[in-house]
């Protein structure tokens, strides 16, 4: 399984030996998942099969994860008349951004097909899309991160001040680093990482009955 950093990464960057691999191997899969959990995105690329989503009458839909690489499958559901549109096809039905997707109206209007309009069907589970999220490339401030991390769990030492430096980056290190608020992060690799922390998805309460912001219109679904 693919890391945010490899072994050989981390062994040129902190100057380890062969005899640290061991070790190294261990670590790197909780560095990956320190940084995921505090950014609330998988880094890796992987696929999210028939993720479910409810309807809530507007034309965005945010996915679990994120950036969004690209869209197999998206499938949507009116429960009120029980048509079905399978396979909605990406800029023709709907835009992919890089956290969501956006429903424009598909052109087929058959039954099984109908014309969507703006927005997704209010339901329960009535939408259902197939993506592949994650970075292709890893930037650069997900490496250096995970490097900063790996070094202070490599070299864990008693409370204390410390000051570290990898390469031409140096830092402190204190024993308020892994606070609750950081996942578990040294705070020096959540500050170089707040930009990339996904917004906590809050899930409408007014998702099954009348939108007060937007309300129903003709034609809409």
């Amino acid at each position: 399984m693919a890391n945010i950093v490899t072994l050989e990464e981390v062994k040129a960057i902190l100057e380890l030996e062969d005899s640290d691999d061991a070790r190294i191997n261990i670590l790197l899969p909780i560095v990956d998942q320190l940084i995921q959990n505090f950014t609330r995105r998988n880094v890796i690329q992987i696929t999210n099969t028939a993720e479910k989503h409810n309807g809530d009458r507007t034309p965005f839909l945010t996915t679990n994860d994120g950036p969004i690489i690209s869209v197999a499958t998206l499938k949507v559901v009116d429960p009120q008349t029980g048509a079905t549109s399978n396979d909605l096809i990406e800029d023709q039905d709907f835009k992919r951004y890089a956290e969501y997707v956006q429903i424009i109206g598909s052109q087929k209007t058959t039954p099984f097909n109908p014309r969507w309009g703006i927005a997704f069907p209010v339901g329960e589970n009535n939408v259902e899309i197939t993506y592949d999220s994650g970075y292709v490339v890893i930037p650069q401030d997900f490496k250096m991160a995970a490097y900063v991390t790996m070094d202070f769990l490599f070299h864990f030492r008693t409370p204390g001040v410390i000051q570290e430096k990898i390469g031409n980056y140096s830092y402190r290190l204190t024993s308020e680093l892994l606070a609750k608020e950081n996942s578990g992060l040294p705070s020096n690799a959540a500050d170089m990482l707040r930009s990339k922390v996904r917004p906590q998805l809050v899930r409408s309460e007014q998702a099954f009955g009348e939108d007060p912001i937007r309300p129903a219109r003709a034609g809409t679904f």
